[in-house]
């Protein structure tokens, strides 16, 4: 299965400190806003436009009634060690797409300084619990084709990959 890659635009966000810590915050993504920026050479620029657009209607995102996302910090928990991958933490909490919200946990580096915040991550969410349901039976492919693909061509899992800095 192939997968794409995109931006998504910041709304507005801030994040919580107390005694040097990471406590909380809240950050809004513009999904009006979204790029995509894969590299492979077939994807031309229309190609690009057309999946933005795809990923803008009601079959995935349904932006034109839910243009945000927020991502809502409930706890930052640190970690003993930091992990294989360079993570200090796991932060939780509520993540809002198309109007449901739904708890996630995911492991981030995140550090604190004098002049503001770097975290970074990947959380590993299941597109189907926030109803983002793609119907493979109304795309137009072949019997065969949608018979090989029995759970749609769309993975269910989305890496949402972050890397953020904050000034103090």
């Amino acid at each position: 299965m192939g997968s794409h890659s995109g931006t998504f635009g910041i709304a507005e966000g801030s994040l919580t400190v107390n005694e040097g810590a990471l406590v909380g915050g809240s950050i809004a993504l513009d999904l009006n806003n979204i790029v995509c920026t894969d590299t492979a050479s077939w994807m031309t620029e229309e190609l690009k436009g057309k999946l933005v657009g795809h990923l803008k209607d009601t079959s995935f995102l349904f932006v034109a009634e839910h243009p945000t996302a927020v991502f809502e910090i409930a706890s930052v928990e640190a970690l003993e060690t930091a992990d294989e991958a360079g993570n200090s933490h796991t932060l939780t909490g509520n993540l809002t797409l198309r109007g449901e919200t739904r708890s996630i946990s995911f492991p981030a580096h995140v550090e604190v300084s004098d002049s503001g915040i770097q975290a970074s991550g990947v959380a590993t969410i299941n597109r189907l619990d926030w109803g983002i349901n793609y119907d493979k039976e109304k795309m137009s492919l072949s019997e065969k084709l949608k018979a090989s693909v029995q759970k749609g061509i769309v993975g269910k899992n989305v890496e949402i990959s972050f890397s953020l800095t904050a000034a103090r």
